[in-house]
């Protein structure tokens, strides 16, 4: 089965958005709305560390499987930028 993806938007008007698994941007999503709800700070550093703690609690192999990726991801982007 084919996987399923989204097109997400730049927030510059000349530049294009990526695409992505649409499972993988609603975990992203799922966990930006966590730290929003707790009031804590917006950064890669926060996302990566409430994703990990949302794998732990995962039950759902393939959530599981997208927690990891993309906390690997963001991992990724940010070797060697400030957080």
């Amino acid at each position: 089965m084919k996987e399923e993806k989204i097109q997400t938007l730049h927030p510059l008007p000349n530049k294009t958005g990526k695409s992505i698994s649409l499972h993988k941007y609603n975990t992203i999503k799922d966990a930006m709305l966590l730290i929003l709800k707790n009031n804590g700070p917006i950064n890669f550093k926060a996302l990566a560390s409430t994703l990990r703690a949302m794998a732990l609690s995962e039950s759902d192999p393939e959530r599981q499987t997208a927690l990891a990726a993309a906390v690997a991801e963001i991992e990724q982007r940010t070797s060697g930028h400030a957080n």
